[in-house]
């Protein structure tokens, strides 16, 4: 299973590097009528000259490092021309920036003429190059945009992020205001790295939006902070939101044994945040860490929200984890919902936590479907997976399909350890052949209420493994264990949900086609699980709104699954 990521701090030698920096104040008075003028904007082209003015594309400057030898106040803004390359790193230290009502912009110019704070929005992004170390370096400061860049990094052993935001600010003193839109990353260790060193002294109001993070090292993008308290849990940042992003072919650090590396998207010390529409394909399988990675996931945060997400094909190299998503140790009152994943090496959905600390509890999984997931040979995994030290949690209204890979049959659905108060209702749960659900021990009541769920077994024999006992029934199982009943009354199905297919061999690799791949796992008219779920208010939960679609969903007599 993933383990808590290990947090990367800025290198010293990198922090080093921004502070010796010594900023530059802009040449003139800073009193009387020069205190109203506008922010600057600055020019930056490969036939500039850095000694120009730089405040038009005629007098462009010619590289980054006159740009880092500048302060740059709140509200002005870089421009590098459009379609051309420079040799980064372009740098934004503590005297810099700093007012998220003026922020300073990042961008490239061509095509159309731009003015301050307003790039040109025609022509093709310009390209910073990192021989070494990072693209975009942002450290100590917030109340930036950078957007329209193209970031490269070497094509050896990588040592730096496409765009790494630090922070080593004191608890309480967040940063507000970080947006990255319209950026590539490639070539480095990390694509965009958002970290700190203090609980509460990261960074808020952070949004990465309509970027392309492929084919990096570790990870397509990371939020980090200092290590979780449980005791005394707090966050290093804030109100972070990902959406449209896609984190593709970043294979792990075959040289690092300590971190879970190849991973996609992935949230660490947030308080507060989401990430949406994006997707996460053919990443990890090159790490040499024992776990991880995933595709989608979030750790050590809470208030988290992952929703219309699209995560397959990711991979891992030792027969663990290699996940589509994943709410993963230390992680409270997150919602996973409304998301794809087919295809992984590892479980579509896991709920995990290796700490008996109390701190993975409240969260929910619902609309969400997994269609051949656990492809890796390890029968341990399961398209959907709650284990470990799992407090609180519900797990409602998903589809899972699961099919052999080879004499492998993963279950459907694994739950085992010190789960508490853990409830799984109104699902389908529905398998070629294998065990339907499995267990490494028997579960009691208390940990775990499986209620309204379809069990089919397509080619048989219908399975469910709990503990040391295979009962080849639901009356059988019913019997011995009380799941699947209701104030007395037995509950659950093991009929076909007769879906509209296909359910496998998906070819989805858009968020945009989430629609088109959901209609396959619709209900035929007829089908037995259409109005057969039970009203989740008068059991305490709460249901969707509306389903995987977006269709409107009646609280009472739903139907089972996401759709």
């Amino acid at each position: 299973m993933i383990s808590v990521r290990a947090r990367r701090v800025l290198p010293a030698i990198a922090i080093a590097s921004l502070l010796s920096g010594c900023t530059v104040a802009f040449t003139g008075s800073t009193t009387g009528s020069a205190s109203s003028a506008p922010p600057p904007a600055y020019y930056v082209s490969p036939s500039g000259n850095d000694t120009a003015a730089g405040t038009s594309p005629a007098t462009a400057w010619r590289t980054l490092g006159k740009v880092n030898s500048m302060e740059l106040p709140p509200g002005s803004s870089v421009f590098l021309q459009g379609g051309q390359r420079f040799t980064g790193p372009l740098e934004l230290r503590r005297d810099d920036a700093g007012n998220p009502a003026k922020p300073v912009v990042i961008g490239s110019y061509g095509g159309s003429p731009a003015t301050s704070g307003s790039p040109a929005t025609s022509g093709s992004p310009a390209t910073i190059h990192a021989p070494s170390g990072s693209g975009i370096s942002v450290f100590d400061t917030a109340g930036v945009i950078i957007e329209n860049i193209d970031l490269t990094g070497t094509p050896g052993p990588a040592d730096g992020e496409g765009i790494n935001v630090y922070s080593d600010s004191p608890s309480g003193h967040r940063l507000a205001g970080i947006t990255i839109r319209n950026v590539d990353a490639t070539g480095f260790l990390m694509g965009v790295a958002i970290g700190a060193k203090n609980d509460g002294g990261g960074f808020s109001d952070v949004r990465v939006s309509g970027s392309r993070l492929d084919g990096n090292i570790s990870d397509g993008l990371l939020t980090y902070g200092p290590a979780f308290s449980a005791t005394a849990p707090a966050y290093a940042h804030q109100d972070v939101v990902v959406s449209g992003v896609s984190a593709s072919g970043n294979l792990g650090n075959p040289h690092d044994k300590a971190d879970d590396t190849g991973n996609g998207i992935v949230l660490g010390s947030v308080s507060g945040g989401a990430i949406e529409a994006s997707v996460a394909t053919g990443n990890g399988g090159r790490g040499a860490a024992v776990q991880g990675p995933a595709g989608i996931w979030t750790y050590d945060s809470t208030g988290i929200t992952i929703e219309h997400n699209l995560a397959y094909a990711n991979k891992t190299r030792n027969k663990i984890d290699g996940n589509g998503f994943g709410l993963d140790q230390n992680v409270s009152n997150s919602v996973l919902q409304d998301n794809l994943s087919y295809g992984n090496d590892g479980t579509g959905f896991l709920v995990f936590s290796s700490l008996n600390n109390r701190a993975q509890r409240g969260n929910t999984v619902r609309n969400n479907v997994s269609s051949y997931d656990a492809r890796d040979g390890n029968p341990f995994y399961a398209g959907l997976t709650v284990i470990g030290y799992v407090a609180d949690t519900a797990v409602y209204q998903n589809t899972v399909v699961m099919r052999p890979r080879g004499a492998v049959s993963p279950p459907v659905v694994r739950v085992s350890g010190g789960l508490t108060g853990v409830t799984i209702r109104n699902n389908i749960f529905a398998t070629e052949s294998g065990p339907l659900l499995a267990t490494q021990a028997a579960l009691k009541d208390w940990q775990v209420t499986l209620q309204g769920n379809d069990y089919q077994s397509v080619a048989g024999p219908w399975q469910v493994t709990w503990g040391p006992t295979a009962y080849m029934s639901l009356p059988s199982w019913r019997a011995a264990t009380g799941q699947e009943m209701l104030t007395g009354h037995p509950t659950g199905l093991t009929a076909d949900p007769r879906f509209a297919g296909p359910v496998f061999n998906l070819s989805v690799t858009s968020p945009d086609e989430l629609s088109r791949a959901g209609r396959g796992f619709r209900l035929a008219p007829g089908s037995p699980a259409i109005g057969a779920g039970l009203d989740l208010a008068t059991l305490g939960g709460a249901a969707a709104a509306v389903n995987f679609l977006g269709q409107p969903r009646p609280a009472q007599h739903p139907n089972l699954g996401a759709i």
